[in-house]
């Protein structure tokens, strides 16, 4: 189901991944430094990333 929802984000040109405003915890996670992580190592394990990150 999500798929077909960007699938169809897609057709209409929408190219945009940012997350949109939504109710509940917003994420502690720094996307500079997860992308850092992933892009130094492709190959690294989510729970090398949740280490890393400190993340439970």
């Amino acid at each position: 189901r999500t798929v077909e929802k960007w699938f169809a984000k897609f057709r209409r040109g929408e190219f945009n991944l940012e997350d949109e405003p939504r109710s509940g915890r917003p994420s502690d996670i720094d996307d500079d430094v997860l992308r850092t992580l992933v892009l130094n190592n492709p190959r690294i394990s989510t729970e090398e990333v949740a280490t890393a990150l400190n993340v439970d």
